[in-house]
């Protein structure tokens, strides 16, 4: 092996495959941490939920049964209201990015899931209705 590999292997260094530069960094960003995982929940419809996640990761992506969420990219994720077509299964994408000579290089996680099941509403009980049992008879 000669001393410029060497030196490269024990430094962390490689050669730029593109040629974009002549020494690059091959560490990579490192793995995103999830702190604390969003918690699945049982909400009745109409109700408000909030799913949360604490991580050290840079970029989130909310996804519903494995489907991205449009604009969900935050540490939270509020339903409101809720439906029955909402219920499901829950993740999150965390990931790690970093810029190098010529790609970005990106580690991702994914949360464990978190399940929404969405009750119906109660239907208002009205008033007592009328009983139909016919009169009794009044003695004489």
């Amino acid at each position: 092996m000669s001393l410029l590999s060497r030196f490269l292997l024990t430094s962390g260094l490689c050669l730029s495959a593109l040629g974009c530069h002549i020494f690059g960094d091959c560490s990579g960003p490192s793995m995103p941490i999830i702190s604390v995982q969003p918690q699945g929940q049982t909400v009745v419809e109409g109700d408000t939920v909030t799913f949360s996640i604490q991580t050290d990761g840079q970029l989130l992506q909310w996804k519903k049964d494995g489907v991205a969420l449009r604009f969900e990219t935050t540490s939270q994720l509020v339903i409101s209201p809720v439906t029955p077509a909402q219920a499901g299964s829950y993740t999150v994408d965390v990931s790690n990015a970093q810029s190098g000579d010529c790609a970005t290089k990106i580690k991702t996680v994914t949360s464990e899931p978190a399940i929404l099941t969405v009750t119906p509403k109660p239907i208002p009980a009205g008033p007592a209705a009328p009983s139909r049992e016919p009169p009794s008879p009044v003695a004489p």
